[in-house]
């Protein structure tokens, strides 16, 4: 918030503000200003998810990335409900019944398969 408020005072003094990073840009319009200020903004945004992810990972139990939508046991089901693996089903027919989508199937399946051509 300090931050925030130190950025708002510098651009509001006739002070031309430079970037380091970014030395090839000159500040010293208001739309200028106004980027400078919201690249700021961004740097303090990706700098509190990043201290929040890092408060997060000392906690058990925590797991990065989108949780699962459904088990591995349904997924399994679903595989060997299809045709191609030795089930009745299409792809279509599988996913009315599981309620699981064609492509995760698909994915599934592949990853499957790709796993067995490596063993």
């Amino acid at each position: 918030m300090n931050e925030t408020l130190t950025v708002l005072a510098v651009l509001a003094t006739e002070i031309d503000v430079l970037s380091l990073p970014n030395s090839w840009s000159d500040f010293s319009t208001d739309i200028s200003n106004l980027l400078a200020f919201a690249e700021f903004e961004r740097a303090m945004i990706i700098e509190r998810t990043q201290a929040g992810k890092e408060i997060e990972k000392t906690k058990e139990g925590y797991k990065e990335g989108r949780p699962q939508k459904h088990s591995n046991n349904q997924i399994d089901h679903a595989l060997s409900l299809l045709s191609i693996n030795g089930g009745t089903m299409s792809y279509n027919q599988a996913t009315e019944i599981t309620n699981i989508s064609k492509s995760t199937l698909i994915r599934a399946n592949n990853k499957i398969n790709k796993y067995k051509k490596l063993y």
